[in-house]
């Protein structure tokens, strides 16, 4: 294949030659000139950048160095207030430990009064009275009853302040966790040196995190923790005087209440023992008057008994002159004797046996009032029984109440 014939190379003149020349020249030196300039601004930014990076690093350690002062003041805020919170928890738990005891105490007090209560409905007759024993006992069974009621409700009041202290302590312990992470990685954070961590560039995004907090915030939330747990403290400081007050006067209400019901029953175990003695004194005395009536009754049987041969005979005389023949049979004085005889004979026996009649009915009605002194007597023993022998031995053996704090 033939080859096509090329054109001639372009010819230039002198001057166009030297006129490239000096083009070549005058670019030359314009890029070194601009280089040089370049090299210089470099070197300005070069020592400016520099001087900013010490800068910036100084002020990041110096920001390091006053977070981590303020993170480690709020950390002893923290453990101070901790320790605060600590303390009243250990003391609510001694206080509702103390309450529960309290209520448990009231239990026994409780079950003697209502058995003391059951066991005197159990007196009979006219001992069956409601008396001053039978209002103080009532007044204690109230009493026992307030009291317990009143430690329930503070016992209720301190197991809420108990579970809010623990709240506290809760997130005192959380905040405090956070803040010791904190402070280690700050710590670790302001000990790194330039090419001590290798390659590492944080993601562009990541740079501002969503769940991040303004400091205000930061400090606010710190600072709530420890407003509330001062506050919780405080509250339980009032609580626990209300609790030794609750306490003291339910121990001393319950003491007194028990004092005056004692003393009660103590008076009238004696008014009782008074009447049953003065009973048996005037039973022994009744008993001995039936002696003595059944002595004069068996007097009286006898002194009938020997007036009857008497009549009999002097009516006998009466009916044997009554015989006598004819002019004997005269009116004579022993006639009349004789028949005022048998009359007084015939009404001595009738006095005597009025006389009988009314010591048998004598004899009766100390009988009746014998058997109702000995039953009354009977109602006594068993009202001292109950009240001595079974409520008062109750009583004595009641254990001593917790002591005032």
């Amino acid at each position: 294949m033939a080859q096509r014939p090329t054109d001639p190379p372009q010819r230039f003149s002198v001057g166009d030659w030297h006129a490239s020349n000096n083009s070549q020249y005058q670019s030359a030196e314009l890029e070194h000139m601009r280089a040089e300039r370049a090299r210089d601004e470099h070197e300005r930014l070069r020592r400016e950048t520099d001087e900013r990076r010490a800068r910036t690093q100084a002020d990041v350690s110096t920001k390091l160095g006053q977070r981590i002062n303020d993170v480690q003041f709020w950390h002893e805020e923290i453990g101070r207030k901790q320790n605060q919170v600590q303390e009243h928890i250990g003391m609510a738990s001694e206080t509702l430990d103390r309450l529960k005891s309290a209520l448990r105490d009231t239990a026994l007090p409780l079950e003697t009064t209502v058995r003391c209560l059951a066991n005197r409905e159990r007196r009979r007759g006219i001992d069956l009275v409601h008396d001053n024993v039978q209002i103080e006992l009532l007044k204690e069974r109230d009493t026992i009853q307030g009291c317990a009621s009143m430690l329930q409700r503070t016992i209720e009041q301190v197991t809420e302040q108990l579970r809010l202290l623990r709240k506290s302590a809760y997130n005192l312990d959380k905040d405090m966790a956070d803040k010791n992470l904190a402070l280690g990685i700050d710590h670790h954070c302001a000990t790194r040196e330039e090419g001590t961590i290798g390659h590492y560039r944080l993601a562009e995004q990541a740079l501002v995190d969503s769940k991040s907090v303004a400091p205000p915030a930061w400090e606010g939330f710190t600072d709530t923790n420890l407003v509330t747990a001062e506050s919780q403290c405080l509250t339980y400081a009032k609580l626990n005087g209300v609790s030794n007050d609750v306490l003291n006067q339910c121990c001393a209400d319950i003491l007194t209440s028990r004092k005056e019901t004692n003393q009660a029953f103590e008076r009238r175990i004696e008014e009782t023992q008074e009447a049953r003695d003065k009973l048996q004194d005037h039973f022994e005395k009744v008993s001995d008057e039936m002696i003595a009536v059944g002595d004069d009754i068996t007097s009286i049987q006898q002194a009938i008994q020997a007036k009857i041969p008497a009549l009999q005979l002097s009516q006998y005389r009466t009916a044997q002159r009554g015989e006598r023949p004819n002019i004997e049979l005269v009116r004579d004085p022993v006639h009349y004797r004789l028949i005022s005889e048998a009359a007084e004979l015939d009404d001595s026996i009738r006095q005597l046996q009025d006389a009988y009649a009314k010591a048998v009915k004598h004899y009766e009605a100390l009988s009746a009032r014998g058997v109702a002194l000995k039953e009354d007597m009977e109602t006594k023993d068993i009202t001292l029984q109950i009240d001595r022998g079974e409520c008062m031995d109750m009583r004595e053996q009641m254990p001593d109440l917790w002591t005032g704090q």
